[in-house]
């Protein structure tokens, strides 16, 4: 009985293993060599290549060739369709074109001067923190400004604000030395300056960096970009009376040159600070919107090279290799590594000291003209023009008293000119009380 049930064990397992050998042959025959394969393909269809080529097709132009089941081999034509979205993806987001711009106070900012600059109402610009209509804005504060402006210039700050202006940096100039050891034309001029006698290039500089708040940096910068005053000697009889570039008639000579780019400066730091300046018209007539992001320094560079480039060179000046801003940092390094050692301008909780009218109470004087530019060649508002009792009209000699605006210290004072530094802001006083 077992030997039986052996044998029809051992039956059963040689008739499966002919049925497996059967199936093998017949696989063996439904997948054929790439050769035959090729042969049963229509001529329209094209069969995947066995070898990538030297450079393969562009997947668009390679349809695929696929082998069907049983034999029968169909093309597979390659979908250009877009990938649909699948249950757990989410489209993604389309920016909104009423998106605010998130901008960061910078010192010296105001309400009512920002909203100039952004064209929008002042009610438009909103904060995390409370903002104060009146006065200056926390420095880094984030306000939130609708987006209304289009066209404007590049909002890249390419020079900070305390070395535009005759800074705290500026104390530690030697500018006698850098002079001297560079070398160049200005090192050895000599001018005839009305009301001041022969001065001497350094003389000059120094002068108009203190009666036009230029920081001395900045125009040697701009003296040796524009005529190589500096280092060499200009090789133009154009760079040799106009050394700034600047061709205004009768303004020949290296102090006319220095005060009217001083004045350039001066009245697009200024014009900004204030909101007066929002755009720039170049000499062939074209005008160009300021980016309300940028700060008071880079438009003053802005607007002194719109007085004398169409837009293709004042890119060239501002922004290339050959720019202002690489002659500066190659004569005195990053400058907003210098900032950075000195604090803002502008700090938060500062106001402007209350001013009074500067003559004794019970004497009256005649207001004549203002508000006008303080030293003339910068045109921003900047004074009050007032007239003492006279027996007779014209400026003449007058011994009626003048009083300080506002209590503090006398800083300056020659040539007509007093100087008087508010209290509040004097650390250390070294001057004469004003009072």
């Amino acid at each position: 009985m077992a030997a039986r049930r052996r044998r029809k064990t051992q039956r059963f397992l040689a008739a499966l293993l002919a049925l497996a050998i059967c199936i093998g042959v017949l696989l063996a025959n439904v997948i054929q060599a790439p050769g035959k394969v090729a042969a049963k393909i229509s001529a329209g269809e094209t069969a995947l290549p066995l070898s990538l080529p030297a450079q393969a097709p562009d997947i668009k132009e390679a349809p695929l060739a696929g082998i069907a089941a049983a034999g029968s081999v169909e093309a597979a034509a390659l979908s250009n369709k877009a990938p649909e979205i699948l249950s757990n993806q989410s489209p993604a987001v389309a920016a909104s074109p009423n998106a605010p711009i998130l901008y960061y106070a910078q010192s010296g900012d105001s309400l009512d001067v920002l909203a100039l600059r952004f064209g929008v109402s002042v009610s438009d610009i909103s904060s995390t923190a409370s903002l104060s209509e009146h006065g200056f804005i926390s420095e880094g504060q984030l306000l939130l400004i609708p987006a209304r402006l289009e066209n404007t210039s590049d909002n890249l700050k390419l020079f900070p604000d305390a070395e535009v202006v005759n800074s705290p940096s500026a104390l530690d100039f030697n500018l006698d030395s850098f002079i001297a050891q560079a070398g160049g034309k200005l090192a050895n001029y000599q001018e005839s300056v009305y009301a001041n006698g022969v001065m001497t290039g350094t003389e000059i500089i120094r002068r108009v960096a203190r009666d036009y708040s230029i920081h001395p940096r900045l125009l040697l910068a701009l003296l040796e970009y524009e005529s190589a005053w500096v280092y060499g000697t200009p090789t133009t009889q154009d760079g040799l009376y106009y050394p700034l570039g600047l061709h205004e008639s009768g303004q020949t000579g290296l102090y006319k040159q220095l005060v009217s780019a001083a004045g350039k400066l001066g009245t697009g730091y200024y014009g900004w600070r204030e909101g007066t300046l929002l755009g720039l018209t170049f000499p062939d007539g074209s005008s160009l919107r300021l980016a309300p992001e940028l700060n008071c320094a880079t438009v003053a560079w802005m607007y002194f090279f719109a007085q004398t480039r169409n837009q293709d060179a004042w890119r060239e000046a501002l922004y290339s290799d050959r720019s202002l801003l690489n002659t500066y940092e190659n004569m005195f390094g990053n400058p907003w590594l210098t900032a950075q050692q000195y604090s803002s301008l502008f700090t938060p909780g500062m106001e402007q000291p209350e001013l009074d009218l500067p003559f004794e109470y019970g004497i009256v004087w005649s207001y004549t003209s203002g508000p006008h530019a303080a030293w003339g060649a910068v045109d921003v508002r900047a004074a009050l023009d007032f007239a003492p009792p006279a027996d007779a009209p014209g400026c003449l000699p007058n011994s009626t008293w003048i009083t300080a605006a506002s209590a503090g210290f006398v800083v300056r004072s020659d040539n007509g000119t007093v100087v008087v530094l508010p209290s509040a802001r004097v650390k250390s006083p070294t001057g004469v009380r004003a009072s």
